[in-house]
């Protein structure tokens, strides 16, 4: 295969796209434009065969906020008038604890921190049990039933083939559970003459094998803007990546986020032929307005126990005022293959007003940054559309999530939000995944970020049941330390975390967010990985489970045939109890019940009279799990 050189590689871009007559909409006060965009043929790659990795990382101190640093600057003017001033409405936050807690089954500590700063988390994992983890700015292969690290590489690495070298950034990731074939995305360069879109789609189910790679202008209209900030959903036919394109950062005024935004696009693409590697057929939506404005930061949304299609609906809002109620619902009707297709529009208020999210605090001082209040992951099920975004907690003026539902989809299309916050604790960057296990069954899990000044920055996770309400906060990873990989008192919290539906084991989640953490003497952000299940599901693990361990010091070997070890350390003398469960969570037997002495502490057995599978053994002290590993046997 010839070696192009990025300035090839930009020609050969633009010349083997087919850009077909744009073609202009209006429906009273919503316009847009949409064109056909064909791509070039792929790279094909497997990350198994990357054996150079570099990992460059270029920061400026400050990773590119969505909407550019100015954009950042007009928010701390509003978040001033929010400070100042209060929430204009009153309202709307929920009670906690009425809800059953959920199951917390297993986590590990994901990807390795390697200099980025914010790590915009997102993860995907397969029917056979293979999980991708990807944060600015590298690619974490997992394999759940072997519970083992297959992998871990840069951006960079796995994108080499298409030599362009502008630092990539902003990954997203998603399973497809119909094709069984994964999606990963992520953006390159920051100006509109570097700015593409890159894409890989896995030919097989095997991550590590073949994926087809290719690289999409990031300024297709050539009218000098560069893509930021992507969204990723599926349908049963095809893949929709949204994002915003900003004006090269050249504007020096009080009010130049206004400029710099130039508006919010929506690509559509054949996923089919990605999987297999032949030439992409899009569709751009752009100059989407709506009362001669454009709607910013449009999340796609994709089904919640399957993919769904062929529509595609979208939502957006008015994200970034002190507080507001109104609510954009797009809909893309028909796939690719109709030339008939369009976008249309509803514009709709919700019972409860959303608002601008102060930032969260941290110790010393530090400040955590919640940017603004765009929806940011939604899931549709059942004829109703459920989403999350950072928001105002109008009791406390802390930052805190809003919980929205558009019910009737098809007709009604009524909004009706729930603020989720706490006195002593701020909340940010939610995801939400749907955990029913039947039609009917309105259930859902709500992972996020959260902080103080007296906790610091963890992952914590609320269930949701419609007949019911909303649990306790459930803690998936208390931080170690406050997190500041920047210098200065302003961090990067994040842009977006990550979380998805185990979709053949209804009613469990993965999810990925974001802890502080210390290693030697920087205070970084770090990932953190949580297998999470609704209180109602199916052959559950026992009790909340311990963390899964990457370290081989602990638990050695695995997966075995013979003898089984692990080693945990004590603070003081304790009444243990060493216990093996099944994969169901059905006890198989009891090894020790006994005071158990200070220090460390090794345990082993043989596993040679158990069949082969999956069992955890457990080490707890009554009320405490203090190991919970789980074994394979070969």
């Amino acid at each position: 295969m010839k070696s192009f050189n990025f300035i090839d590689m930009k020609i050969f871009f633009l010349l083997s796209y087919c850009l077909l007559p744009i073609v202009l909409f209006s429906q009273n006060d919503f316009t847009y434009s949409k064109s056909e965009i064909i791509s070039s043929l792929p790279i094909t790659i497997a990350p198994a065969q990357i054996t150079r990795d570099f990992k460059p990382n270029l920061i400026n101190l400050e990773m590119p906020t969505p909407g550019g640093n100015s954009y950042q600057s007009f928010l701390l003017r509003q978040k001033e008038l929010l400070r100042t001033s209060g929430s204009k409405k009153t309202g709307g936050v929920v009670n906690l604890g009425d809800a059953e807690n959920p199951i917390v089954v297993s986590s590990l500590k994901g990807n390795d921190f390697d200099g980025s700063a914010p790590t915009d988390n997102h993860i995907a994992v397969s029917n056979g049990g293979k999980l991708i983890s990807v944060a600015n700015s590298n690619i974490f292969f997992y394999d759940v039933p072997m519970d083992s690290v297959l992998d871990e590489i840069s951006l960079e690495a796995f994108f080499d083939t298409l030599q362009l070298p502008a630092d990539n950034y902003d990954p997203r990731v998603i399973y497809d559970p119909k094709q069984d074939r994964f999606i990963l995305i992520c953006l390159t360069g920051r100006t509109d003459s570097t700015s593409n879109l890159l894409f890989a789609f896995s030919a097989t189910a095997d991550p590590l094998g073949a994926w087809n790679l290719y690289a999409l202008l990031g300024d297709p209209m050539n009218d000098t803007t560069w893509s930021d900030y992507p969204i990723v959903a599926i349908t049963d036919n095809e893949l929709f990546i949204t994002v915003n394109a900003l004006s090269n950062d050249t504007i020096n005024t009080i009010d130049s986020w206004k400029f710099l935004f130039r508006e919010s696009v929506i690509w559509q693409i054949n996923k089919q032929k990605g999987y297999s590697g032949q030439t992409l057929e899009t569709r751009y939506y752009n100059d989407i307005k709506y009362d001669n404005k454009p709607i910013r930061n449009l999340c796609p949304i994709q089904g919640g126990s399957t993919t769904t299609g062929p529509n595609l609906y979208l939502l957006s809002n008015r994200n970034f005022d002190v507080t507001n109620d109104t609510f954009f619902i797009l809909e893309v009707t028909n796939v690719l293959d109709d030339p008939g297709a369009y976008l249309q529009i509803n514009v709709r208020t919700s019972d409860v007003a959303y608002g601008l999210a102060p930032d969260g605090k941290q110790r010393n001082n530090r400040i955590l940054q919640t940017n603004d209040s765009r929806v940011l992951s939604a899931y549709l099920e059942d004829n109703q559309i459920h989403f999350v975004q950072n928001s105002v907690n109008p009791d406390t003026v802390r930052a805190a999530i809003y919980h929205g539902i558009v019910s009737s989809v098809n007709t009604a299309k009524d909004v009706t939000g729930n603020i989720i916050g706490v006195d002593s604790l701020d909340f940010a960057y939610p995801n939400i995944a749907y955990t029913g296990k039947y039609p009917g069954d309105d259930e859902a899990l709500i992972t996020f970020n959260h902080t103080s000044v007296d906790t610091f920055a963890g992952f914590s996770a609320v269930f949701y049941d419609s007949h019911v309400g909303y649990s306790e906060r459930v803690t998936l990873k208390a931080g170690e330390d406050f997190a500041a990989p920047l210098p200065g008192v302003r961090q990067r919290w994040g842009d977006y975390s990550g979380s998805q539906r185990k979709y053949n084991e209804p009613g469990k989640v993965w999810a990925a967010g974001f802890y502080g953490e210390r290693i030697g003497v920087q205070r970084v952000n770090s990932t953190w990985i949580s297998e999470i299940a609704s209180p109602d599901t199916a052959s559950q693990p026992p009790v909340s489970v311990a963390p899964l361990n990457r370290m081989p010091i602990r638990t050695f070997p695995n997966p075995t045939s013979d003898i089984f070890s692990t080693e945990f350390e004590l603070p003081k003398d304790a009444f243990l109890e060493i216990a093996l469960f099944d994969a169901a969570g059905k006890f198989v037997k009891t090894f020790i019940r006994d005071r158990v002495k200070q220090g460390k502490n090794r345990f082993s057995f043989s596993i040679e009279p158990l069949s082969t599978g999956i069992y955890f053994l457990r080490v707890s002290d009554g009320s405490n799990v203090i190991v919970s590993e789980r074994i394979v046997k070969q």
